[in-house]
């Protein structure tokens, strides 16, 4: 391992432990009133701000995700069920952030494997430039809702007869 691939996991390890920190020892306070509990979620607007911002000024833009099983993340790569991802435009493809997730496709590793990443929005921690991780916008994380899959029947479809001329 190189110097600088060395000090790029040191800046990671720092990183991902400042927020690690901050995400799990955050407390919310009891002042939030029923009709703020009922406003949309704000995470994907500030996500996009951050981004835009970082794209403006030149900077970096990193994403710090909390992985459960319903994140689609190559898994190799995720460490103490978290993972941090630049999501810069040279980085990733096909880029998009809407009220349920965070999509985009990126190369890993070596072989530079196309993966297709899906992150529920509720599962970012913090959204931060690498260049200035004190300015993130850190998210309460919270457990993704489990949707209810239909079972699968065994009976065939039923088919409908050829139309006939």
């Amino acid at each position: 391992m190189s110097r600088r691939e060395k000090r790029t996991d040191g800046l990671f390890a720092r990183i991902r432990r400042f927020l690690i920190r901050k995400v799990t020892e955050r407390q919310v306070p009891n002042l939030v009133s029923a009709r703020a509990m009922s406003l949309p979620n704000m995470t994907p607007y500030l996500v996009t701000a951050m981004l835009d911002y970082c794209r403006d000024n030149g900077m970096t833009p990193y994403v710090f995700v909390a992985v459960d099983d319903s994140c689609q993340v190559p898994q190799e790569y995720v460490s103490q069920n978290t993972i941090v991802f630049d999501v810069s435009d040279e980085a990733v493809h096909n880029f998009g952030v809407d009220t349920e997730a965070l999509t985009f496709q990126a190369r890993f590793g070596e072989a530079n494997t196309i993966f297709h990443v899906n992150v529920p929005i509720n599962r970012v921690g913090a959204v931060f430039p690498q260049e200035h991780p004190e300015m993130a916008f850190r998210f309460e994380v919270t457990a993704t809702e489990k949707t209810e899959e239909k079972e699968a029947d065994d009976t065939p479809a039923v088919r409908r007869p050829n139309r006939v001329k």
